[in-house]
C-alpha cells in the first residue's frame, strides 16, 4: 500500500475479508521503541472502542516470532488519502472536529505518555537562512513544557494520515504514537505539515476551526510550535515520499526550508516582548 514511508503495509485480502497487515520493518524505530506493536495494538483498541473512525486489531506478534518481524494485522477501512481537497476551509474543519472528538477522550490510565521528538542538545541548522531564529526557538525550549492538562493525544496527526471517501472524513490511521499528552501537540504538528505542504493561511485557519468547536490548546501555543519545529532538527529537512503518491509534488527541498524558516520568525513575532 502507498504512502507509508516508515513501515511496510499489505493489504489482505482473504475471502470477502479485507485486512491490512503492517510489517514493522524500520529497524532504527525498533531498536528505540522495541515495545511498537503492542503500542499500536493498545492505541487501536482503545480509540475503537471509544468508537472513533480507526482500524481494529485484529491479531499480532508483537516479537516477531513468526517470521522474524514484529507484525500487526487490522481491518481495513474505505477511503484514500487526500491532499488536494475541493474545499480546503471544509478539509480543514473536518480535521479540526476529529481531532477535537479524539481529545475528549480521557487518557488516565493509557500506558504511553508524549515524548518530544527533537534531539535531546538540538543543533543550530546550517541550511537555515535565519540561524539566530533557530537559536533562539532552541533556547526557549530548552526548558519545562507549558504547563497543561494530559489527554488523549495521536502524536502524528497530519494529512497523510487521514482517510476520505470523497470529500468526507471517514478514518484516522497511523496510531503507533498515541499517548498521554498536551491537546497542543497534536496541533502544533498537524500545523507544521499544513505549513510545509500549502503555506500558513492553512494552518492557522485548522487552529481557528479546533477553537470555534470548543477545543482548548491549554497554554502557550507558541511555546508548542517552536517545540514541534525543534523536531526537525539537525536536518536538514527533505521532502516526504509519502506526498507523491496523493498529488503533491510541487514542492521542493528549498520551498521546505524556507517554509520551515518563515513559520519560525512568525511564531516568534508573537512571543510577548
Amino acid at each position: 500500500m502507498t504512502g507509508s514511508s516508515s513501515t511496510t503495509l499489505w493489504r489482505v485480502d482473504v475471502g470477502t475479508d479485507r485486512l491490512v497487515l503492517r510489517v514493522h520493518d524500520n529497524s532504527d524505530w525498533l531498536r528505540k521503541e522495541p515495545d511498537l506493536v503492542a503500542h499500536e495494538v493498545a492505541a487501536l483498541q482503545y480509540a475503537f472502542d471509544a468508537g472513533l473512525p480507526v482500524p481494529e486489531p485484529v491479531a499480532w506478534d508483537a516479537a516477531g516470532e513468526a517470521c522474524g518481524l514484529p507484525l500487526l494485522l487490522m481491518s481495513w477501512l474505505p477511503g484514500s488519502v487526500l491532499l488536494q481537497p475541493a474545499s480546503m476551509d471544509d478539509w480543514l474543519r473536518q480535521q479540526a472536529r476529529a481531532l477535537l472528538d479524539l481529545h475528549r477522550l480521557p487518557a488516565t490510565d493509557f500506558g504511553w505518555e508524549w515524548f518530544s521528538w527533537a534531539p535531546a542538545v538540538p543543533e543550530v541548522p546550517g541550511w537555515s537562512e535565519v540561524p539566530e531564529a533557530w537559536e533562539r526557538a532552541i533556547r526557549i525550549t530548552a526548558g519545562q513544557a507549558p504547563a497543561a492538562p494530559s489527554g488523549f493525544i495521536h502524536r502524528d496527526y497530519h494529512p497523510v494520515n487521514l482517510l476520505w471517501q470523497g470529500q468526507n472524513l471517514s478514518a484516522v490511521v497511523d496510531w503507533v504514537n498515541a499517548c498521554r499528552g498536551a491537546a497542543a501537540v497534536d496541533l502544533a504538528h498537524c500545523r507544521s505539515n499544513l505549513i510545509v505542504l500549502y503555506g500558513p493561511e492553512p494552518a492557522d485557519r485548522f487552529l481557528q476551526h479546533y477553537r470555534q468547536f470548543g477545543g482548548a490548546d491549554h497554554g502557550d501555543m507558541s511555546w508548542w510550535d517552536l517545540k514541534s519545529l525543534t523536531e526537525c532538527l539537525p536536518g536538514p529537512p527533505e521532502v516526504y515520499p509519502g506526498w507523491a503518491p496523493f498529488g503533491i509534488r510541487n514542492i521542493t527541498r528549498e520551498l521546505l526550508r524556507a517554509r520551515l524558516d518563515a513559520h519560525l520568525l512568525s511564531v516568534l513575532r508573537q512571543l510577548p516582548g
